[in-house]
C-alpha cells in the first residue's frame, strides 16, 4: 500500500479523517504486543482492539472505509505516526 502525503487525500476523505483527528483525544490507547492496542474511551470505558499492521480495529470503521477510526488515531498518536499515511490509497488524487 502507497503512503499518502496530507496533500495527496481527496478533500472529502480529508475532512473525514479530520473529524476522527479531533475526536481521538477521548480515547486512551493501551499498548499490549507488536502493533495491537486496546482503546478505551475516557468516560464511557468502551474498548476496542487496534491491529495496526493487519489495518483493524474492532469497531470495523477502518475496514470498511479505509479511513483511520478514533481509536486507531489514538494509537498512532501513541506510536508518533501520523494517520494519513494510513488512509487507503482509493482516496488519493
Amino acid at each position: 500500500m502507497a503512503v499518502l502525503a496530507p496533500q495527496d487525500i481527496c478533500p472529502k476523505p480529508r475532512y473525514r479523517l479530520d473529524i476522527e483527528v479531533a475526536k481521538s483525544g477521548s480515547w486512551t490507547p493501551i499498548w499490549s504486543k507488536d502493533e495491537i492496542f486496546q482503546v478505551v474511551h475516557v468516560h464511557t470505558k468502551q474498548a476496542f482492539i487496534v491491529d495496526i499492521a493487519k489495518r483493524m480495529c474492532t469497531c470495523n470503521f477502518w475496514e470498511l472505509v479505509g479511513i483511520p477510526c478514533r481509536n486507531v488515531v489514538a494509537a498512532l498518536r501513541y506510536r508518533m505516526q501520523r494517520p494519513d499515511e494510513f488512509v487507503d490509497e482509493c482516496y488519493s488524487k
